[in-house]
């Protein structure tokens, strides 16, 4: 997947970079935390001796909520994340498995966005 959010919605995607631009500093030490974060940090789960993964149901269900608006535009738009959806399912995993896959890539690319986009937040707001 490229660092390009090609298929958001821009207002989301500028919300989302708006406010994580502002929190990066002090709150997120990593990417992973930032999963953990807006709940698309992988929990496992086991279930008759198999181990697979959910979605948290925890964190900031807003920034949740527009990275699922995101993962859903570019299912059905985006060739990469089509070509990642298919090679999932074709390798056992369900449809909401492989979207949280999905979900979670993303929330990578958005944590680089928003450290890529911090300095030109910091001189945005000093003029």
């Amino acid at each position: 997947m490229s660092t390009k959010t090609t298929g958001t919605a821009s207002k989301d995607h500028l919300a989302l970079l708006r406010w994580g631009a502002e929190q990066c500093d002090d709150r997120f030490r990593s990417k992973d935390a930032f999963a953990r974060h807006n709940g698309t940090a992988p929990l496992p789960v086991w279930s008759s001796n198999h181990a697979r993964h959910r979605l948290s149901r925890t964190g900031n269900r807003r920034i949740n909520a527009a990275i699922h608006i995101i993962a859903l535009t570019q299912a059905h738009c985006h060739p990469d994340a089509r070509a990642l959806l298919a090679r999932r399912k074709a390798g056992g995993d369900g449809g909401m498995e492989a979207l949280r896959i999905l979900k979670r890539r993303l929330s990578d690319v958005v944590y680089r966005a928003m450290l890529a986009d911090r300095p030109l937040m910091g001189t945005a707001t000093a003029v």
